[in-house]
Parts: C-alpha cells; structure tokens; sequence
C-alpha cells in the first residue's frame, strides 16, 4: 500500500460496533461537479493507493467482507439505512492469522452450512482458497483503488478511482455518522440523482452482467 498523509490531519472515517456511519455512493460514467467542489470547499487530508480483496456471497447478502490491502478481514454490517442512505456498522476487523471467532463470524455472514477449518485463517491465501471452494459459492474480486479522502465537519466524502478486471471507474461517496447531516451533503454535491450502490451492489451487478 502507498499511503501519503496531509499535514497531521488523518480523517478516516470512524466506523465501529458502536460508531456506524450513513453512506451514499454512486459510481457515474461521466465527470461529476461535485469532484471540484469536494477540491475547493472540502480538507483534503488522506490519499492513498491500495488493493483489495472482496468476498462476495449470493445476491441479498447483508455483510461486506474483504481483505484490507489483502492482510486484514473486515466485515461491515448493513442495517437501518434512512432517507436513502445505507448504514453501515464495522461488524469485525482483524489480522492474519484469524481467531475462531472471526471464522465462525465469517462464517455466518456467507450462510456457510458448515463452519471454516481453523488452517483457512493462517493467511488471506489459505482463506480464498477455502471459501472458494465450490460448495460455498463464494466469488473473489481484486479491486485496486487509489483514493482520495475529504473531510467537512462531521462528513467525510471520497473520490476513488478503481481498477476492476483492466476496467476503470470512478466512485464518489459521502459519509457522515448523522443520516440528516449526509443527506444533505448528498444533496449538496449533487449526487441524489445517481443510484446509491455499495462496492458489494456494484461488484454483484458487474458478475451478474458477465453472466448473461
């Protein structure tokens, strides 16, 4: 991972079991308003270049599983999302190797019938090759992003570019722990008019399309 710092300022955003924050995020075709206006009026304060792993299970699935920067598991929880908005919770984060209580966590958010032989948490290698396994159904997906990192009061916002299959896009997010205070930052940026679609909508739509 490259990771530049901007001054002292470190934004990231604080996602954790008691700290969930609302997110809207669109990934347009074309160039958006709301990039120059996140340079102009927002701190930029984190850049960075990262690639990472995302595990995803059947369509409907509630959790957002991936690696960090291919060493560290997180899960993100969904639920409660409001005017619009999805919220978003840091259900597990966690280093290889992986404790049992992660597996099982793992586990349970891919509706596995069996749980994960404790080998599977050694390294990210062992577990995409047990999760990979057919009977779980579970699709990998290497994203590599370069990301930019704003913050405005409460409200974090990011422009990450994203490179998927030697396919490139772009995503915009906004995120901010009060769900009135993000949708109107959404509205703000102008960014209401474009579908809200988690990394996990958008890489499930992308198999789902390679399917037909």
């Amino acid at each position: 991972m490259t990771l530049f710092t901007l001054g002292m300022r470190m934004i990231e955003p604080d996602i954790s079991p008691t700290n969930g924050r609302y997110e809207y995020r669109v990934w347009p075709r074309h160039s958006l308003s709301a990039t120059s206006d996140l340079h102009r009026d927002w701190v930029l304060a984190l850049a960075e270049r990262r690639a990472d792993i995302y595990l995803l299970g059947a369509h409907g699935m509630v959790d957002l599983v991936k690696l960090r920067d291919g060493t560290q598991l997180e899960i993100k929880q969904r639920g409660g999302d409001q005017l619009g908005l999805q919220f978003w919770q840091l259900a597990l984060s966690q280093d290889f190797p992986l404790s049992v209580f992660a597996l099982n966590r793992l586990a349970a958010a891919f509706g596995l019938p069996r749980a994960l032989p404790q080998s599977a948490g050694l390294s990210a290698a062992h577990l995409v090759a047990a999760l990979l396994w057919p009977i779980n159904k579970v699709e990998a997906r290497i994203v590599e992003k370069s990301r930019l990192l704003f913050g405005r009061g409460t409200s974090t916002a990011e422009i990450t570019r994203v490179k998927l299959d030697n396919r490139s896009w772009m995503t915009v997010a906004v995120e901010d722990p009060d769900p009135v205070t993000a949708a109107r930052m959404v509205a703000s940026l102008d960014l209401a008019y474009l579908p809200n679609q988690s990394y996990g909508d958008f890489l499930r739509a992308g198999l789902l399309l390679n399917a037909e």
